[in-house]
């Protein structure tokens, strides 16, 4: 099951060297497993940095996201999404592009 997860170390090390510094990454799901490891394998990696302030940062959807038909499907079973935002820390050096 942790192969078919897109947010993980290599995947992590891909986007830290593609994305330019305070670069956003959106990450949003229904299964609460997954975001524990989302938020283990993020906040453990040295490029990037959780933005949220508090609860609501990640409980609700922020009106900048554009909601999905996977949203819809869990609110339509009584499950709640979690929307989660990590910041690229900034780089040594330019940034790529």
């Amino acid at each position: 099951l942790d192969r078919r997860r897109f947010i993980g170390p290599a995947n992590l090390d891909r986007l830290a060297r593609v994305m330019k510094s305070d670069a956003e990454l959106y990450v949003a799901s229904d299964h609460a497993d997954y975001v524990d490891w989302i938020l283990v394998h993020v906040r453990g990696h040295s490029e990037f940095r959780w933005s949220a302030q508090g609860a609501n940062d990640w409980r609700s959807r922020p009106l900048d996201w554009p909601a999905t038909r996977y949203e819809y499907k869990a609110r339509e079973q009584g499950v709640r999404p979690t929307f989660l935002r990590f910041v690229r820390a900034p780089r040594n050096g330019q940034d790529i592009g």
